[in-house]
């Protein structure tokens, strides 16, 4: 499948590996587009129990691909509204998902790869795991519903220095914080992922759809509600002078290495 994933199921449990591993996972417009068809899909298939998410290499996702932005920079029509369009599919494909949903960070998570956990139901990490959200450093808002859900998760003052500082924490910070329930050593990945399919193959789906539905209904309508305002201010951003003279600078910088 050639839209940087790698896409795999056994015993009704899907797994969606970021699988381009030569731009350190990054995720395109055909990226996002296509993981919103398969969990669309899945969601009215009783087949499927469930879908973790992880990467394929040293990096779990290094977030959007910036190709857009730069040809955004250089007046090429249509690339930011595309990515858009993309991500807006992607989110809203995990906030209706009425299964489970878990992610595996193995590596490094920028961006997207941080904000998409707050809106899955189990996050665990290996060792070597990092959170970073660089938004304010490219001159663009918060997105993934983080704006509500981080704080909640994380405390303010904790999701404030990722958030806003664009400080970058460790495995161990993310456990302390709650943002991941465990620490998965490297070695022990496999039997881990082989493990949690042996749990997700006992589930009762039926009652787990009924008490996800009961413990997400009524937050759902915030949640959208806070995703459609993120994006509007993201629009902004992504669509102002400002992020264009970072993208600038991010390709000057680039082209010298």
């Amino acid at each position: 499948m050639d839209c940087g994933i790698a896409v795999s199921l056994k015993n009704g449990v899907r797994t969606i590996q970021f699988n381009n591993t030569k731009r350190k996972n990054t995720l395109t417009v055909k990226t996002f587009l296509t993981i919103s068809e398969i969990l669309n899909e899945d969601a009215s298939n009783d087949k499927i129990r469930g879908t973790i998410f992880t990467g394929t290499g040293e990096y779990f996702t290094s977030g959007n691909d910036l190709s857009a932005a730069l040809k955004q920079v250089l007046k090429i029509e249509g690339t930011i509204a595309d990515i858009q369009f993309a991500y807006k599919a992607f989110a809203r494909a995990l906030i209706q998902y009425p299964k489970l949903l878990v992610v595996i960070v193995n590596g490094p998570s920028i961006g997207i790869g941080v904000t998409m956990c707050g809106l899955c139901d189990l996050i665990y990490a290996t060792e070597n795991a990092t959170f970073m959200t660089p938004f304010v450093k490219f001159g663009i808002t918060i997105e993934g519903c983080s704006t509500d859900l981080l704080p909640k998760i994380m405390g303010h003052t904790k999701a404030n220095e990722m958030l806003l500082l664009g400080r970058t924490i460790t495995a161990h910070d993310a456990l302390q914080a709650n943002l991941v329930s465990k620490i998965i050593p490297q070695r022990d990945i496999a039997n881990f992922v082989e493990d949690l399919h042996k749990e997700i193959e006992q589930l009762n789906m039926a009652s787990f759809i009924n008490n996800k539905k009961l413990m997400k209904e009524g937050t759902q309508k915030d949640l959208l509600d806070t995703f459609h305002r993120e994006n509007d201010y993201l629009s902004e951003a992504l669509n102002s002078e400002n992020f264009a003279n970072n993208m600038a600078l991010f390709a000057k910088r680039k082209s010298k290495l």
